[in-house]
């Protein structure tokens, strides 16, 4: 039995290593001897088709040049220098049973050079609003109280909406005492109606949508 042992040996063969299984390969094995033990009990298996429908990103997201931040309430281009845009939005609600209500956009920042159009729609609610839909165009350029630019005008392609509306727009205004710029919303009628605003800034929108935020519902 010896000689034959020796036979098969001097003819190329080997003894075979015990088979493995999946339970007793060790990171050794794949030459990971050194690597931390890594728990992936909390991962889940995601196909493709799955894996991309309704993700949820954090931070800035980038996609070519467009820039979404996690804020959730502005996004803009990310081209850099002057010629950038994007938008902010937000909601508001005046308050049922209160006549003179207003609230203002406000830009947190001493100059403000910029140009771009508001849009404000609004519901049924306590007042008929269905369809209201107003268009505003402006351009304003200050750096505080100096003045190079500042323009304001509705722009509504065939009076979108109700015809008669209950809110009204003033153009970008300087707070002096707050070094800061705003733009109002008013309300004169008591009715109570949600406001949906979107701003969009044509120039700077880099720069300036970080530093837009409503302020609050004032009488």
């Amino acid at each position: 039995m010896a000689s034959k042992a020796r036979d098969l040996s001097r003819r190329g063969h080997r003894v075979m290593a015990t088979a493995m299984t999946e339970d007793s390969i060790t990171k050794t094995h794949v030459g990971l001897g050194n690597v931390a033990n890594i728990d992936l009990s909390n991962v889940t298996n995601e196909s493709k088709a799955t894996m991309f429908s309704a993700p949820t990103f954090t931070g800035t997201t980038h996609m070519g040049n467009l820039e979404m931040t996690e804020s959730g309430n502005y996004w803009h281009t990310s081209s850099n220098g002057y010629a950038n845009s994007g938008v902010w939005s937000a909601e508001i609600y005046f308050t049922n049973g209160v006549s003179n209500q207003y609230v203002d956009i406000i830009a947190s920042t001493n100059t403000f050079w910029t140009a771009g159009v508001l849009r404000l729609h609004s519901t049924y609610s306590h007042a008929n609003q269905s369809g209201y839909n107003r268009r505003f165009d402006w351009a304003y350029c200050k750096i505080g109280a100096s003045q190079y630019a500042n323009s304001f005008q509705e722009n509504t392609p065939g009076g979108m909406g109700v015809a008669s509306s209950h809110f009204s727009v003033s153009q970008w205004a300087y707070d002096s005492g707050n070094s800061r710029h705003y733009m109002r919303i008013s309300k004169g009628a008591s009715q109570g109606n949600s406001a949906y605003i979107q701003l969009y800034l044509d120039q700077n929108a880099v720069t300036y949508l970080p530093l837009i935020s409503l302020g609050s519902l004032s009488t």
